[in-house]
């Protein structure tokens, strides 16, 4: 049973129109909530990056504990490991430090999980490498000076993360959840 539910299947029959924020999203609706298609439409997510937040040229103070060797790769996400695959960022960074890849991970959010990503990140011993950086109320620098954005997670609607990358041009790398192939296309 999923949380809300109930209160959810209640109130199908008093709601006229429901809007998805993917593809993948309203075929849920449809097949599994038995909403006839005509009531759900799919809404792609627009951004609306508040003034300056995009033109923002200082490079994040945290950079500089990346050499100019290192390669830099950031996450911006919610700290949640079910849906944003906290644990499994922390098993990449340990198999591509193994494997002798130079680079700094900086993660860039704060969530219901940090503590337990923390003591994982320290499990695993890349605490050099993979470096929290807390909430951040403007993340489009972090975006700007990095090489590499990285979305590993499990489930998503609509990444915003993603949409965010595309729009800071930066190259991006993501895990294949619901709705990424609306949103990317591989190569």
């Amino acid at each position: 049973a999923v949380p809300g539910a109930k209160v959810f299947e209640e109130n199908l029959s008093v709601v006229d129109k429901y809007i998805c924020v993917s593809e993948q999203i309203r075929k849920y609706m449809i097949e599994f909530c038995k909403i006839p298609e005509d009531r759900v439409r799919t809404v792609y997510n627009i951004i609306n990056i508040p003034q300056g937040y995009s033109e923002s040229r200082e490079k994040p103070e945290i950079y500089s504990r990346a050499s100019e060797e290192e390669v830099k790769i950031v996450t911006v996400c919610r700290l949640h490991d079910g849906a944003k695959g906290l644990c499994r960022m922390v098993d990449v960074c340990e198999n591509l430090v193994s494997k002798g890849c130079r680079f700094k991970w900086f993660v860039v959010g704060d969530g219901p999980h940090k503590e337990m990503f923390e003591a994982y990140i320290k499990e695993k011993n890349v605490q050099d490498t993979m470096i929290l950086c807390g909430f951040q109320k403007n993340p489009f620098p972090y975006y700007q000076h990095a090489d590499l954005v990285a979305v590993l997670s499990y489930v998503e609607g609509l990444c915003g993360t993603v949409n965010e990358a595309k729009l800071m041009q930066r190259p991006l790398i993501a895990t294949r959840f619901s709705a990424i192939d609306e949103q990317i296309t591989h190569g």
